[in-house]
């Protein structure tokens, strides 16, 4: 059982063990017979669909996981002394206009004594292999029984079709069960027991908070002649995504900076299909294990080449203009450039913006309720935090956003084929700073990728210490919606001062 466990785990079968081998029926007889079975070996298709709505500011944006893969397996008996299953297939994730698919395919073999997985890298079309012994299964005979005693009263509730189906060439029972997340505790609790050492840093409790929240209709067609469960569709589409926030204290509006106001699933369905139920052969082929190569440790991400983080920056690249100047190096030890990402606030309240060339620009005040957030500030990127609440804040920056700054500085619109609907209105405020500094007030918005932007600023124009005109800008918070145009002077005098 121990080796089972283990390699059923490593493959993505544990699942489809379950619900085939172990079984998800309805009334006794079906239920009974199921757990019974027990396979030699088995060909798996599963296919998922994933579609999250997010609705903010009016508009709704769909993220989408979809994938589709194929998992050979045979040695499933508890006493087979190897086990080997072979999976193939990808996943594709389609978000703000952009696709990416991710093929994968492995080979993993289980042993008495030895695990061996191997990995094809697409990027360098080879195969990788690495070695670790097998672990000793935590979940013993006693607790199998547990599982399956505590799965049998669950799906004890799910109801039998009066018309059986034909699945892939079998005619089977059709079991329906809709229920929640709940039902399911008495199983949890036993496979959480069980995986006691492994899970102590995480509270069960906390996890068991959002099984009411969860929606899970299940549809199990069990061939007439075998008993086995041949395939197993499952629905949770009305899952409780706002429910489990709540639950959890999380306010997703916070965090992203822009209010939500529902996040939902229009699909979250799962199924899988079992052919060839104890006449599948599989075996890791020759040239894939004469040819592999040894590694401590197979990265997935980096072997599909369609995964690598776009934003890395190419090592070619040495001039200093095209870095990022918010991200901090770690290598680098120049400790000017140490105390440019440094702030301090001043006696009076304030703390002090430079340029990029560390030329001090002027002294920002905080507005009435907020203070010098200094753990995430540099003096080209003031920050100013809620006293009462850390999570309110606004920015003064030396430099503008990019949408801002190529309207006003380079006197256009056209930003580029990701944006559209751009509009922005200036006010101009009073004059602050002893009358050297003219102000503006700015009102912008526009879709990026699809996403709706709505954004307040207060700025001004100077020329930096290397020659080029930049804006110093006022990041408002949404509360800058409702002011007036004497509340937006009042900002702009106390900010930059009078």
């Amino acid at each position: 059982m121990k080796k089972r466990l283990l390699f059923l785990a490593m493959s993505l079968g544990l699942s489809v063990a379950m619900l085939s081998g172990c079984g998800k029926v309805t009334t006794e007889s079906l239920v009974d017979g199921m757990f019974n079975n027990e396979m030699e070996s088995a060909t798996a298709n599963t296919t998922m669909d994933i579609t999250a709505d997010i609705e903010m500011n009016g508009a709704t944006i769909s993220f989408a996981v979809n994938g589709e893969f194929d998992m050979l397996m045979n040695g499933l008996k508890k006493d087979a002394e190897e086990q080997v299953a072979y999976l193939d297939g990808s996943v594709a994730v389609e978000a703000m206009g952009q696709n990416e698919e991710v093929p994968f395919e492995i080979y993993t073999v289980v042993a008495e004594d030895m695990t061996t997985v191997y990995a094809y890298d697409e990027t360098t079309d080879s195969w990788a292999y690495t070695e670790n012994e097998t672990e000793e299964d935590p979940i013993d005979e006693d607790t199998v029984k547990e599982i399956q005693d505590a799965m049998k009263t669950v799906l004890a509730e799910a109801e039998l079709a009066e018309d059986t189906e034909d699945v892939e060439g079998e005619e089977c029972y059709v079991l329906t069960l809709e229920t929640t997340g709940e039902a399911f505790e008495d199983v949890f609790n036993v496979m959480s027991d069980a995986l006691a050492t492994s899970t102590d840093d995480v509270d069960m409790d906390d996890i068991k908070a959002f099984f009411p929240y969860f929606s899970i209709n299940l549809t199990m067609y069990i061939s007439k002649d075998s008993g086995n469960c041949v395939c197993v569709e499952v629905d949770m589409s009305e899952t409780d995504i706002m429910g489990m926030f709540e639950e959890s204290g999380f306010d997703p509006s916070e965090s992203l900076g822009m209010e939500i106001t529902n996040i939902s699933f229009s699909a979250c369905s799962f199924k899988t299909t079992l052919t060839d139920i104890d006449k599948t052969d599989v075996e890791v082929p020759s040239d894939v294990t004469d040819n592999a190569v040894e590694t401590e440790e197979i990265n997935f991400a980096d072997m599909t080449g369609s995964m690598a983080e776009p934003e890395v920056e190419d090592p070619e690249v040495e001039d200093p203009e095209l870095a990022d100047p918010e991200v901090e190096d770690p290598e680098v030890e120049d400790p000017e450039y140490e105390e440019a990402i440094t702030v301090t606030t001043n006696a009076d309240g304030s703390a002090t913006l430079y340029d990029y060339g560390d030329e001090m620009i002027l002294d920002c005040y905080p507005l009435d309720g907020y203070k010098v957030d200094e753990p995430y500030s540099s003096t080209y990127n003031l920050c100013f935090c809620g006293i009462d609440d850390e999570y309110d804040y606004y920015k003064v920056s030396a430099l503008a956003p990019y949408e801002l700054d190529t309207y006003i500085v380079d006197g256009t619109t056209d930003m580029g084929e990701d944006y559209s609907d751009y509009n922005c209105d200036v006010m101009e405020l009073a004059p602050v700073c002893g009358g050297t500094i003219q102000p503006y007030a700015a009102h912008e918005t526009y879709y990026w990728s699809e996403i709706p932007y709505e954004d307040y600023y207060i700025f001004f124009q100077y020329v930096d210490s290397v020659g080029d005109e930049e804006l110093v800008t006022v990041t408002l918070t949404e509360d800058a919606a409702t002011w007036t145009e004497e509340e937006f002077n009042n900002a702009a005098a106390t900010i930059f001062g009078e």
